[in-house]
């Protein structure tokens, strides 16, 4: 290739750019989404630059191409049903990380990023203690809003929901970081952080995220279920299972979880039930897309015709409870039809088939179904916050082809 630089002066500088740019991106979402915005084009633009001048190869020139022709067509199916290019390119933006996977990817196989722990999951750990001290001085009445299915205020500008499925991802990467490298630098603050980390996202009670690690938890454990003492790993989840049991919040939660269930099962009034609310607004997802099944019903006409929905099936949740779908698959499915779901599946396809050729450990399939468990009760695609999540999955399991 005439342009290449064979320079490993280079290479260090674009891999250093690109995991500066992630701890900004990672950091920076909590209290400036243009901050974090300019870290992603920071991001896409080292890796891109890295494939394209540094270490080109044949695989990845077609997998980037191939992936940005998907975000092309991507924008033309946008258009469809009278949309506007730009109302279009405006709705898409938030998406653009996904047509740089392959990139991503390819500059990723070489960067150990275990060695700057500190500055990816220290300035969360912060959020989430002072979040907790909060929770705690208010302790009575927050405690009551988690029985009535509402948030525990933040100190972060990203919504609850995907901020809880960042504190997963956080406590998974450290879990991954710990395996992959014994010499970790400062190993028992890396083990406090992430003790506090566990405990403090079961403390926040956001279930989203919890769901996430504990289904990687559960790949983790089906994976190793030959070498585990059982015995053992019953009496540590008993005795973990008491221990939040014992607090309050904790405790409504999981009580307010059940009765989101029943009302579900039982067919009762929905309205201020999270589960409940979900539910209803995956039954109109699913009738959304029955009736424009191939393209959707495009960006500009989704809201409008997804609220129409609930009232075509005669729903019984009250207009300010009416949702949108918290799926990613019934999202795309609703707005752009079983077109933008083979789109999104073959982004992730190009993304990981390396993985997938070669034999993906149990850490990469515990990260991979974790963000997957997410994105069945959060459109996490939708903002900046779970786009972020899922890049940095992307990043985590990348190496993984490197054998």
């Amino acid at each position: 290739m005439p342009y290449q630089i064979d320079n490993l002066q280079w290479t260090k500088r674009l891999e250093q750019a690109f995991i500066l740019a992630l701890i900004l991106y990672v950091n920076a979402i909590h209290f400036s989404p243009a901050v974090a915005s300019i870290a992603t084009g920071l991001l896409l633009l080292s890796s891109l630059l890295y494939g394209a001048f540094v270490i080109p190869t044949k695989q990845w020139k077609i997998n980037q191409l191939v992936a940005l022709g998907i975000g092309v067509l991507w924008v033309i199916v946008g258009t469809s049903k009278g949309c506007e290019l730009s109302s279009s390119l405006q709705r898409l933006s938030v998406l653009i990380p996904l047509f740089f996977l392959p990139s991503i990817v390819h500059i990723s196989k070489n960067i150990t990023l275990s060695k700057y722990w500190m500055y990816f999951v220290l300035p969360l750990l912060w959020i989430v203690l002072a979040s907790v001290l909060n929770y705690i001085e208010h302790y009575a009445f927050y405690a009551q809003m988690v029985l009535e299915s509402k948030p525990i205020p933040l100190f972060s500008k990203v919504y609850h929901i995907e901020f809880s499925i960042l504190c997963s991802v956080a406590i998974l990467a450290m879990g991954l970081w710990w395996v992959r490298d014994p010499k970790i630098p400062y190993k028992s603050a890396f083990l406090a952080t992430f003790f506090l980390l566990f405990v403090g996202l079961h403390i926040l009670s956001a279930r989203t995220g919890i769901l996430a690690l504990w289904v990687a938890v559960l790949v983790i454990g089906w994976g190793q279920r030959k070498r585990l003492p059982w015995k053992g790993v019953v009496v540590g989840l008993l005795v973990v299972g008491l221990l939040f049991g014992s607090i309050k919040g904790i405790r409504n939660r999981a009580i307010n979880t059940v009765q989101d269930i029943q009302a579900v099962l039982n067919s009762e009034n929905l309205n201020n039930k999270s589960f409940g609310q979900r539910w209803e607004g995956w039954k109109v997802a699913v009738y959304s897309w029955q009736k424009n099944p191939l393209l959707g019903t495009a960006p500009c006409n989704f809201r409008e015709d997804f609220m129409q929905a609930y009232q075509e099936l005669n729903s019984h949740i009250d207009p300010t409870n009416q949702v949108l779908p918290h799926n990613q698959l019934l999202q795309t499915a609703a707005e752009f039809g079983f077109v933008g779901l083979i789109l999104l599946a073959a982004l992730f396809w190009i993304a990981f088939r390396g993985n997938f050729k070669k034999g993906m450990s149990g850490y990469g399939w515990a990260l991979f179904w974790g963000i997957f468990m997410a994105a069945m009760f959060e459109s996490i695609a939708e903002r900046q916050a779970g786009m972020l999540a899922l890049v940095w999955v992307t990043v985590l399991i990348s190496p993984e082809n490197k054998k």
